[in-house]
């Protein structure tokens, strides 16, 4: 009688078990397309991964140009490109599946498999844990039941594959080929033959050599995605972070993970050992850098990798699996992060008889450009900024997209730096089409604001100076309530470098003075010190937490998270943009806080530099310092009454501060609220000044003087006293239809 193909160990058997799975996926996977769209989303690289088929541009991302093989892509390029997404997720996906059930199968551990299936696999299509798991389910196989015997073929086979994931997705190439690498290298040291090892690393470095060649369009991409993959991932690490904290609790129960694994690993399959650290390590920083990822990247693999103590004949180390597996229930239990849970994927078919881009632009909408807009840019090139390329895939314009082209992503100086040099060439598209955040509520929502609470202009400041340098604003309009703005290229290109040397320092929490610009953005740049604490949490963990403050004219004061390696190319200072086109109010002083003290050294050096800004207009705000005002005619002294409520001078940094706040209300010729409020002094030089103020309500003075008029004649104001030559005197001065209305009774002398 012939044994059942689940437990039959000859290479026919496998092959059925195999075909068996490879159907149920294909089955599964055939009857909807495994397509996306970028709607409400930050996934934008999902609109450029046709880019192998379309255009001159090579698409470097940690998204891979070879990514729309998975079925990663908002539109398939043609059928034949689907057949060939569905086979090969398909073979994918049975590789997974055939190498778990199969080890299962050898040691009966149906018990362990049942479990974490049900407990942690609810989808039978998990992308990343097949890409990122099969090799180590493959070094579990040969090292578990082959018993560390591999063929050369089957080592240069594993090579070439591991070597083209890379161009599938970076990450996969990488978790690849470390897993599998460690295993070799471990294996040559127990052996004493490095035979299998050199095959391995000739043939991934041929592989992604001979892929990166058929694939780009041009050679120095070979080299420039090996360098962007790197890049990101740093800056991943560093700034794409959220600010929470994970307890010891779960620190204790992934320590609990790693050490009983590691002790049968090293009592049972010692070349093991190196493989599912390298993969544990990996996960960890996956899961837990950006805490919304743990399910997907932590969990999920996790509960698969322990699996390797089920694959042993001893059942006694069912019961150490049991402890992994709890340590998983445990964690996932913990509210890292609310909410989240696996998005179970729903796929439909798509229409192939209708074009990819008009299939792409079907999906997005809501992102119809006005006609004038469309008109406007015609055939001619254009990128987006800062993110959202999905308006030029709805309005099927010719994109032509800077390297990094979600400045969210720009996440390091080096990537910044590709940014700018794009727009500083040459090859600059003619347009670009600068949107607010995806976050924006609606048309009064400040335009520059970015999500994570981050300034849009912070985030990849060459990138957005470059922009701002070499485009003008032609049109500012809304789309589905949101701002938006149509920048054309200038005739000549303008560079722009940060300052050389760093000439002032600050302690972090330390207020600094902006120097004034007429009209200019005005920048600092500050060169923050890692500590080596700070490195070493870099490279293994995630990065710090830096805020930039910013003091506005009217005392208000305004924070933004702030990303870390790219600061030292430059923060916007003042004036602080909130509206489209270049709409913004001035700000006094800057600060910068950490919410650690071994993140970075306690102080800083900075220098200042300005950006030559044409167009912006800057709100007249609380606190701004004005030589003279326009009025058509002035009114006699003192047809006013009113109080100083309160005058508070203070000291900072060696600057004197007065905080000033009452109520003014205008006699002549009826009693009413004044337009605006302005407090007069004399400089150093006898000349005169005017302070603007904040007009506020006061309903106890309307209420006291039975007139309603006066519901908004309070005021108040927080600004810097200039020197002067003698005693001084503070008095209040209003405008009212015009007219100018001098109030020397009511005053403050200092």
């Amino acid at each position: 009688m012939s044994q059942p193909i689940i437990h039959s160990d000859n290479k026919m058997s496998d092959f059925k078990l195999f075909a068996i799975i490879f159907g149920v996926m294909f089955a599964y996977l055939h009857p909807a397309q495994f397509n996306g769209s970028t709607l409400q989303t930050l996934e934008q690289w999902m609109n450029m991964t046709n880019h192998m088929f379309q255009g001159q541009q090579d698409f470097l991302f940690s998204y891979g140009p070879l990514f729309w093989i998975t079925g990663g892509t908002v539109a398939q390029y043609s059928e034949f490109s689907y057949w060939i997404s569905l086979v090969f997720m398909s073979l994918v996906a049975s590789l997974f599946w055939f190498y778990l059930i199969r080890l299962s199968a050898y040691f009966s551990a149906w018990i362990p498999f049942v479990a974490v299936v049900f407990l942690y696999l609810y989808q039978i299509i998990i992308p990343t844990n097949f890409f990122m798991l099969t090799p180590f389910l493959v070094v579990a196989w040969y090292e578990c039941v082959r018993k560390g015997v591999l063929s050369p073929a089957t080592v240069v086979l594993l090579a070439v594959i591991a070597g083209m994931l890379f161009y599938v997705r970076f990450v996969y190439g990488m978790t690849a080929v470390l897993t599998l690498g460690a295993y070799l290298f471990s294996r040559a040291v127990f052996d004493r033959k490095i035979k299998a090892l050199c095959l391995f690393s000739l043939f991934v470095l041929s592989a992604y050599l001979v892929f990166g060649l058929s694939i780009f369009h041009h050679l120095h991409s070979i080299k420039d995605y090996a360098i962007i993959n790197s890049q990101l991932s740093f800056g991943n690490a560093v700034d794409m972070t959220f600010d929470n904290v994970l307890g010891e609790d779960v620190w204790l129960a992934i320590f609990v993970i790693f050490l009983v694994t590691n002790i049968f690993l090293i009592l049972n399959y010692p070349a093991m050992v190196l493989s599912f650290n390298i993969l544990l390590l990996a996960m960890v920083k996956l899961g837990f850098g950006r805490a919304d990822h743990y399910p997907g990247y932590f969990i999920m693999p996790v509960s698969v990798m322990v699996m390797v103590i089920c694959f042993h004949y001893k059942k006694l180390w069912r019961g150490v699996f049991a402890i992994t597996i709890c340590s998983l229930i445990y964690i996932l239990s913990v509210p890292i992060v609310s909410g989240y849970l696996p998005a179970v994927p729903f796929f439909t078919h798509e229409d192939f008889l209708v074009s990819p881009e008009a299939r792409a632009a079907q999906k997005y909408h809501d992102y119809l450009l006005p006609d004038d807009v469309t008109h406007l840019i015609g055939a001619k090139s254009v990128d987006v900024y800062p993110y959202n390329n999905e308006f030029l895939l709805a309005n099927k314009l010719n994109y032509h997209h800077r390297p990094l082209f979600q400045n969210f992503m720009t996440l390091t100086p080096k990537l910044d730096k590709l940014n700018q040099a794009f727009f500083e060439s040459d090859d600059k598209p003619d347009f670009v089409l600068w949107h607010a955040s995806t976050f924006c509520p609606g048309q009064n929502c400040n335009s520059f604001e970015g999500f994570d609470h981050k300034y849009a202009l912070n985030e990849d400041p060459l990138t957005s100076t470059a922009v701002m340098l070499n485009y003008h604003v032609v049109k500012s309009f809304y789309v589905n309530n949101k701002p938006v703005m149509l920048l054309q290229r200038n005739a000549d290109t303008r560079t722009f470098q940060p300052p050389a040397e760093e000439n002032h320092r600050a302690a972090f929490g330390q207020w600094i003075t902006i120097p004034d610009s007429a009209d200019g953005l005005v920048k600092i740049f500050p060169v923050f010190k890692l500590t080596a604490l700070a490195r070493l949490q870099n490279t293994f963990y995630r990065g710090g937490v830096l805020y930039v403050h910013y003091l506005m004219a009217n005392g208000e004061e305004k924070s933004y998270r702030l990303n870390i390696l790219n600061s030292v190319s430059g923060v916007v200072a003042s004036p602080h943009l909130d509206a489209f086109p270049y709409h913004g109010e001035r700000v006094r002083k800057i600060k910068f806080t950490v919410t650690s003290d071994d993140y970075f050294a306690s102080d800083f050096s900075y220098a200042w530099g300005e950006v030559p800004l044409e167009g912006i207009n800057i709100e007249p705000s609380a606190g701004e310092r004005l030589s003279h005002l326009q009025y058509d005619s002035e009114v006699g002294v003192n047809q006013c009454t009113g109080v100083i409520d309160s005058a508070k001078v203070s000291t900072e940094n060696g600057e004197s501060e007065i905080s000033i706040q009452g109520w003014l209300a205008l006699t002549s010729p009826a009693l009413s609220s004044p337009d605006r409020v302005f407090i007069r002094g004399t400089d150093a030089k006898g000349e005169a000044y005017f302070i603007t103020t904040q007009m506020v309500a006061r309903g106890d003075v309307a209420e006291s003087l039975k007139e309603k008029s006066l519901l908004n004649a309070g005021y108040k104001v927080l600004f810097s006293l200039p020197a002067t030559a003698s005693n001084n005197v503070l008095s209040l001065v209003a405008l009212k239809d015009k007219k100018l209305y001098r109030c020397d009774s009511i005053n403050y002398h200092y």
